[in-house]
């Protein structure tokens, strides 16, 4: 088989629904058996080829390291992973903005952690191809980049955040999910940027046509909070009714992030929210934590 069909066969393999640890076993054994069959192919790869088995061994990651497989003191989960994401890197200039995405996001979901310097290079041809690039795709890079713990120079996140703005402007559809990653990453970089505004409003216009998830909301306020940015009351007002809307699918940890947010950010709740929300925690309080408990206080 030539290396797309390894990569292809990987793919399935990762697909698959595990019924009994016999089955996980042998696929996981599978998987070593034609990542020895890919391996040697990994120069002709192109990145279609790369970022999938990425996607595919990322996946796989409980499987393979229930296997308990080594090298050195490496897991053999990440020697696969860093040489399939160093042959991606070293031939980006045939990289398509979807596999970039694939690859950033597949990797932080699991913990495997990219250089900066690799994220960046990363992210910075992603701009260089914006126009074949989907929303999705900026929003998964900044995404991934924060949740590795990296903080993007001020001028590259302007770039992407900008660019990211832009795309929305021009897309048919908007994932209120990618809009609220990208606040969520700006401020967990610990930075701002001059688009946040727009953000938030396309947040709030999405609220206005659907129901938003729990997590979009407290996500959105606890952002907001961290960047130091004060919302105005009205728009506060709005974020507060969309997660009362919701309540019923809320956990402890939305409305305590909620709540130290609008606390955080020096602001008020109405006494009628703020009891709706404090009588749905504590119907919930078996299941929050310590943290959750001292931020509802908090707040």
């Amino acid at each position: 088989m030539d290396q797309g069909h390894l990569a292809a066969c990987i793919i399935k393999l990762a697909k698959l629904q595990d019924a009994s640890q016999q089955q996980r076993d042998s696929r996981f054994q599978l998987l070593q058996q034609l990542w020895q069959l890919l391996q040697p192919k990994l120069q002709q790869c192109r990145s279609r080829e790369l970022a999938n088995p990425i996607w595919a061994v990322c996946k796989l990651k409980p499987q393979c390291l229930a296997s308990n497989v080594t090298t050195g003191d490496r897991t053999w989960h990440s020697v696969v992973l860093q040489q399939l994401v160093d042959r991606f890197i070293q031939q980006l200039s045939s990289d398509k903005p979807q596999h970039i995405s694939m690859v950033l996001h597949s990797t932080a979901a699991v913990g495997y952690q990219l250089s900066k310097e690799q994220v960046q290079q990363l992210l910075v041809h992603l701009l260089q191809n914006p126009n074949n690039a989907a929303p999705q795709a900026f929003s998964n890079g900044l995404w991934a980049a924060a949740k590795m713990q990296h903080k993007l120079e001020p001028e590259l996140l302007q770039q992407l955040v900008h660019t990211f703005v832009a795309k929305l402007q021009a897309a048919k559809h908007v994932e209120t999910q990618a809009v609220v990653n990208v606040l969520w990453a700006v401020a967990t970089m610990g930075r701002y940027v001059t688009a946040v505004p727009q953000l938030v409003d396309v947040v709030l216009k999405q609220l206005q046509t659907r129901e938003l998830k729990p997590q979009d909301v407290s996500n959105t306020l606890w952002a907001m909070a961290t960047m130091g940015q004060r919302l105005p009351d009205h728009q506060l007002q709005q974020l507060l009714c969309g997660l009362l809307a919701v309540l019923d699918k809320a956990t402890p940890q939305h409305i305590a992030n909620s709540l130290w947010a609008v606390r955080s950010a020096g602001q008020q709740i109405e006494e009628s929210q703020l009891q709706q929300l404090l009588s749905a925690f504590v119907g919930m309080k078996g299941t929050a934590t310590p943290q959750n408990i001292a931020n509802t206080l908090r707040g």
